[in-house]
């Protein structure tokens, strides 16, 4: 009985790369918790054109919808602040084809149909 000394357990290594894997998994929600991907702004035909017309719009993808309707999406830039950069934001519209509208597409600097 003097030799009572019990022998280590032998660890398994699947165990602890599951841990390790759930610690990874934890740490990456915490780091990633406060990200979502960019809001899409709906614009009606009149803001689209005004931002169109200010110069604002810096792309438009337009792709044809059901009869005279235009769907297009692209981006846009934001006001800036005094100081600050304008940022950039992802916009979406449906607007009636016309004349105007292909003016107007016509004075963007990146237009994919």
């Amino acid at each position: 009985m003097a030799n009572d000394v019990k022998e280590p357990v032998p660890r398994n290594g699947k165990a602890a790369l599951v841990w390790l894997l759930v610690f990874v998994l934890l740490g990456s929600l915490f780091l990633f918790r406060g990200t979502s991907p960019a809001k899409m702004t709906e614009l009606n035909q009149t803001d689209f054109e005004a931002k169109v017309v200010a110069g604002a719009v810096r792309t438009a993808k337009v792709t044809p919808g059901e009869g005279d309707v235009l769907e297009i999406t692209g981006k846009y830039l934001l006001p800036a602040e005094e100081g600050q950069t304008p940022q950039e934001c992802d916009y979406r519209t449906r607007v009636l084809s016309s004349a105007r509208i292909q003016e107007l597409l016509a004075r963007t600097p990146t237009v994919q149909i």
